[in-house]
């Protein structure tokens, strides 16, 4: 069991979760979820690529987005929808 630094408590349970975005755009959709969190003393993750909407505009696609994340748009043809 982890502490809390700044309460003193112990920490049972501690997730993260993250997104990963079609661009920086406030047009932008979801296109992966991550989540990571800590059993006894491993580190246990899981994610999904989702692809967007079929309203979902392509011209919101980032090239520079996609340098980060590494998610094609073709990678995304057979993921679960939104």
């Amino acid at each position: 069991m982890r502490q809390n630094l700044m309460t003193g408590k112990n920490i049972e349970t501690l997730m993260a979760l993250d997104f990963e975005a079609s661009s920086l755009s406030v047009e932008s959709w979801p296109i992966e979820v991550g989540i990571s969190w800590i059993e006894g003393n491993q580190v246990q993750t899981w994610s999904s690529l989702i692809r967007p909407a079929s309203v979902w505009e392509r011209a919101d696609w980032s090239k520079q987005s996609e340098a980060v994340h590494g998610i094609s748009m073709s990678d995304l043809e057979s993921a679960p929808t939104v």
